[in-house]
Parts: structure tokens; C-alpha cells; sequence
């Protein structure tokens, strides 16, 4: 008697992945285990007052500084955007940091956009593989573009840099895109700077908590990334 398989398959994790998502855990760990007595010495009310005064150091420049280094993460994508956001949410507040950050992801996202539009392929293959390029060809869908593009830069996770590059060769305007993706990044660019916030004010216990509860969901956004480009593409 034969078997046959009716239904869906089970989708398992390939090796890669697995090996993949067992680095991202231990970055993650490291950077905390290698950060905590830096984050322990701010515990003292000295320490803390003292680098406070090292980030205000920086006055008026520091907005600059901070404007130009979040343009820098979005032109080079595989630049972590984190730390940027963490250390705008310590010198300007939740708010500031969010002002300061997203008129950096502004000009960085408008600008790419544009040049991918005007320069295409050739442009765009200089930052982006053929093996991504055919990952997102899904995006040919101009059916239910906005809505993908909204989804994908809104999960946790997933590579928006990289998305702003393979966007400008897709049929949407540049007001819908930089609409859709900077309004699905505020709860992860928000989340950085209240940490960074929250940490500057001594309130450290939370700013742990926050923090390790925004890995964890980044952790689980890549999965959900991972599934959700594998569904696009078999539909595709």
C-alpha cells in the first residue's frame, strides 16, 4: 500500500535559518553580557550626572551628528539602526529622538528612493544581491503593493533598508511610500528612544526590560519574515 500526502507540508527551519537565528541569539547575549558593567557603573547617581554631561558635551552638534549617522545607516543597509536610536533617545528624549531619527530616515529613504528610481537596476545592484532582488519579486503584485510594503517594514526584523532600495524599481509613488514605511516604523524607532530616555534618567531597570522585550520581538519578527516571504513566494 502506498502513502499519499495530501494537505500542506509542514514547514520546517533550513539549517541556514537555524544556524542564522542561533547567531542573532548570541549577539544579542554578548552585546548585553559585554554592556552590563557599563550599565551597572550608571546605577551610581555620579556616573550617571557624568555622562550625561559627556552627551550634552556635544550641544547643537550633537542633533547633526546624530541626523547625519541615521542618514548613514539607511544609505548603507547593513548598518544596525539601534544604537542610533538608543543614543538620539538619550541626548534629545523619547520625542526628540524620535523627531531627530525620523528626519534622518526621511532624507536617507527619500533620497535612495529616488536614485533607485532614476538609476535602476544598475544602481540598485550595487547594494542589493540578485539572491535578495528575487526574494522581493513578490512586489511585482501592484495589486496589493502598499499593503505589503506597510507589512513588511512594520514586523520586527526584517531588512527595511535593503526594502527601501528594491521599492524604488516598484510602480508606487514616493509620497505612498515614505507615507506607509515611516508610519509602520514608529513603534520600533519609538521603543529605541524611550529606552535611550528612560536609560539617561536613571530609570535603568526598565530600560533593561524594554530593551530585552524589544529583542525578543525582533527575535520573533524574523521568524514571522521568514514565513511570510516563503508564503509570498509560493503564491508568486
Amino acid at each position: 500500500m502506498t502513502n499519499e500526502t495530501t494537505g500542506k507540508k509542514e514547514r520546517k527551519l533550513t539549517p541556514g535559518q537555524i544556524v542564522a537565528l542561533v547567531l542573532v541569539v548570541l549577539v544579542l547575549v554578548g552585546v548585553t553580557v559585554a554592556a552590563f558593567p557599563f550599565i551597572s557603573s550608571l546605577t551610581k547617581p555620579e556616573n550617571l550626572e557624568s555622562f550625561k554631561n559627556t552627551l550634552r558635551s556635544f550641544g547643537a552638534g550633537g542633533f547633526f551628528i546624530i541626523l547625519g549617522l541615521q542618514v548613514l545607516q539607511v544609505v548603507v543597509a547593513v548598518l544596525p539602526g539601534e544604537p542610533i536610536e538608543l543614543l538620539a533617545g538619550a541626548m534629545f528624549g523619547t520625542w526628540g529622538g524620535l523627531f531627530t531619527c525620523y528626519l534622518g530616515l526621511l532624507i536617507g529613504t527619500g533620497g535612495i528612493f529616488l536614485a533607485v528610481k532614476k538609476f535602476g537596476y544598475p544602481l540598485l545592484t550595487k547594494f542589493v544581491s540578485e539572491e535578495q532582488l528575487k526574494s522581493y519579486k513578490f512586489l511585482n503584485n501592484t495589486t496589493r503593493l502598499e499593503t505589503l510594503i506597510f507589512l513588511l517594514f512594520f514586523i520586527p526584523g526584517t531588512p527595511k533598508d535593503v526594502l527601501t532600495y528594491v521599492a524604488g524599481i516598484t510602480p508606487i509613488s514616493l509620497g505612498r511610500f515614505l507615507f506607509l514605511s515611516l508610519f509602520a516604523r514608529i513603534p520600533s524607532v519609538i521603543s529605541s528612544t524611550f529606552v535611550g530616555s528612560s536609560f539617561i534618567e536613571g530609570n535603568v531597570l526598565t530600560s533593561v526590560l524594554v530593551f530585552a522585550g524589544v529583542g525578543v520581538v525582533g527575535i520573533a519578527g524574523i521568524l514571522i519574515h521568514k514565513h511570510f516571504i516563503a508564503k509570498l513566494q509560493k503564491e508568486e
